[in-house]
């Protein structure tokens, strides 16, 4: 096959002045160009790509790694491609010392790599995406095991991850994967929640594998990090992850979300401890203003079967 350079250059030479429709060597030199155009870009997605996940798998080892990482591609995106001196990129560093220096944020930015690796893997093998499931909860239950170390830094953890400074300096932005949370948190300090990764990966896996214990301990993981988010990083959280926002979510939203919970795994299967659940939490919750409305769902739940009414009719 010529060099697509080559096949052009013979195409436009051969052509005559006047307008001429293309002749069967003509769109076959086309079709090739266009074929080691395909084959060249997707060579260099390869590299890219080889690149990009052997530097992000370096950062993830720790968190001076991944705060080293990070500098590298603040310098290349933010400075080196705007052909700002290095003496701007060494004040830039100077004004941002104590953020930099900050153990929290390292962390934060080491989360944020692992969640970039798990999106690019999701990213190679679409189709393959939900067997990543447990992977996905190990990361979260990473980023809480240590809440207090990451206070004043879970907005990186809320950033799509195709938009980072990592993503940008390798360039890997704006791809998306279909059914994928693109960041382990959504929303910024005092707004976190965890839901994405588990309505659209951890939950599902759950189903799919008709595991009841698997699907209460992760709605159960999903309540409890949802109630460390709002005692640790809402603005007027303690040191003890204590708030008036975790407060709050303890006495409204934790009590629907057990509720949702309960009622699920009644639909799963798992009906009778799910039923002395639920009439449990009524009792407990009396006074909430969903009361109402959990008993008629309950009611509905419990309801006779239509076959079970005609037999017990016969008797």
């Amino acid at each position: 096959m010529k060099p697509i350079a080559a096949c052009l250059l013979a195409l436009i030479s051969a052509s005559p002045v006047l307008a001429e429709p293309l002749s069967q060597a003509d769109r076959q030199a086309l079709i090739e160009a266009l074929d080691a155009l395909k084959n060249a870009a997707s060579d260099h997605a390869t590299t890219r790509l080889g690149s990009a996940a052997s530097a992000f798998q370096a950062g993830v080892a720790s968190a001076d790694a991944a705060t080293e990482l990070y500098l590298r591609c603040v310098e290349k995106v933010d400075f080196e491609e705007r052909d700002r001196k290095s003496s701007e990129f060494r004040e830039w560093k100077k004004r941002n010392k104590s953020r930099l220096d900050d153990d929290g944020h390292g962390l934060a930015l080491r989360h944020q790599l692992q969640w970039t690796v798990l999106t690019m893997k999701a990213a190679s093998d679409p189709a393959g995406a939900p067997k990543l499931a447990p992977k996905v909860l190990d990361a979260l239950e990473a980023i809480f095991r240590t809440p207090e170390e990451l206070r004043g830094h879970v907005g990186i953890l809320s950033q799509s991850v195709d938009s980072t400074v990592f993503a940008r300096a390798y360039g890997l932005t704006g791809y998306k994967v279909e059914g994928w949370p693109m960041s382990p948190l959504q929303g910024g300090n005092g707004n976190i929640r965890v839901d994405g990764a588990f309505q659209q990966l951890i939950f599902p896996a759950c189903r799919a594998a008709g595991d009841a214990d698997a699907l209460r301990a992760a709605w159960k993981r999903r309540i409890h990090f949802e109630e460390v988010a709002r005692g640790f990083w809402s603005k007027d959280s303690t040191e003890e992850g204590e708030s008036l926002e975790r407060d709050k979510f303890l006495a409204e939203t934790r009590p629907g979300l057990e509720w949702d919970m309960e009622e699920e795994l009644f639909k799963a299967g798992d009906e009778k401890r799910a039923a002395v659940a639920l009439l449990k939490h009524l009792e407990n919750h009396i006074q909430h203003s969903q009361a109402r409305d959990w008993e008629a769902r309950f009611r509905q739940l419990i309801a006779p079967r239509e076959s079970e009414s005609t037999e017990s009719d016969g008797m």
